[in-house]
């Protein structure tokens, strides 16, 4: 389930050319990796700072983990409670 929703994430990123100026979040970057060397994209949301090429929906491939870790617990949180009673 885990590894389907990342995947499910990487298929919204895609370059991004807006340029968004944030100063709030923390920073995101995605490496690819390909025969012809490696490829760094940032997160869009400091695109104005020009260091590269930028990418949107980045932070969704950090957080889908995290989604399902959290609803693991929740399923085994009421498991719990349902043996409870």
């Amino acid at each position: 389930m885990e590894l389907k929703s990342v995947f499910q994430a990487l298929d919204m990123v895609d370059l991004s050319s807006a340029p968004l100026c944030g100063a709030d979040k923390g920073t995101f970057a995605l490496t690819i990796t390909n025969p012809s060397g490696d490829h760094e994209y940032l997160d869009d949301f400091y695109g104005c700072e020009k260091k590269g090429a930028y990418m949107t929906n980045l932070d969704e491939v950090f957080q889908a983990p995290l989604r399902s870790y959290r609803r693991f617990q929740l399923f085994i949180a009421s498991s719990f409670a349902k043996q409870a009673i």
